[in-house]
């Protein structure tokens, strides 16, 4: 590590185990020395020496530096392997901790749900505008899909969409939910083939194909749920996507995969 230059991603390793920016900052900077001042560790780090001082007292604290009793004061970290091994068994006992006490927020919401009465939920409309969520959002809908989803989408997406979600699609094939795909024709059979191999061997999925790309691109569930891409063109997510359980939306798009699904070959020509 050159001397009064603090690796970032080091620091970022340090604060994802628990130390804060600065405490990660200034025990980088005591370990490059055999031993350090505080004055020193200022410089290095651009942290005023004041602060300095209750940093080290912070990182006395945690147990992973000793400060020497002669004046001047110098500074020693203790070896890195041995910190590391420290923050990441400390981190690990948070997370057990933080387990717990989660798993006593949901047992606790659970009994007072039991005691709510059932309030009908009113339609809704949800706007998605990020990758990760709208990826979080379509597992969630597959994964409690109880009886069918019916896709509407055109080629260009499609892998992308089997690359995502095919996961997701075939454990919902397991569960014997039916799924229908509705997909522009492909170039050539082996393309198509290559991808869905898994899918086609559940009775519970279908394929159908149309001459021209869909004018939209639609996910339904239950019949009763549906997520609308805004564009049917780009990177699968990068364009933002509409979640509905409205009724008069979501039928809209039902009668619209019917009429596709009518005029739609179960064979690439």
């Amino acid at each position: 590590m050159n001397d009064l230059e603090i690796n970032p991603n080091h620091v970022s390793t340090l604060t994802s185990l628990g130390l804060t920016q600065s405490q990660a900052r200034v025990f980088l900077a005591i370990a490059q020395h055999e031993s350090i001042s505080p004055k020193k560790i200022s410089e290095i780090t651009k942290i005023a020496t004041p602060h300095i001082y209750l940093i080290l007292d912070e990182l006395d604290e945690i147990g992973i530096i000793e400060k020497s009793l002669e004046k001047p004061v110098s500074i020693r970290a203790l070896p890195i392997h041995n910190t590391i091994k420290f923050l990441v068994e400390r981190k690990h006992q948070q997370i057990l901790s933080l387990n717990e006490r989660a798993e006593e927020l949901v047992q606790a919401i659970s009994k007072d749900d039991k005691k709510t009465n059932p309030i009908s939920p009113r339609s809704q409309f949800i706007w998605i505008n990020k990758k990760d969520p709208y990826i979080r959002k379509r597992h969630e809908m597959i994964y409690n899909t109880k009886k069918s989803i019916k896709f509407i989408m055109n080629w260009e997406r499609f892998p992308r969409v089997i690359f995502n979600f095919g996961d997701s699609a075939i454990d919902a094939l397991k569960r014997n939910v039916q799924i229908q795909v509705i997909l522009e024709k492909p170039k050539n059979s082996q393309s198509i083939d290559s991808i869905i191999h898994e899918h086609k061997k559940y009775s519970n999925y279908q394929i159908r194909y149309t001459d021209e790309p869909p004018h939209a691109t639609v996910a339904i569930f239950d019949e009763s749920k549906a997520v609308i891409d805004v564009s049917i063109t780009g990177e699968l997510a990068n364009e933002p996507a509409l979640w509905t359980d409205n009724p008069c939306v979501t039928s809209v798009f039902l009668d619209y995969f019917h009429i596709l699904w009518t005029n739609s070959s179960e064979i690439i020509n």
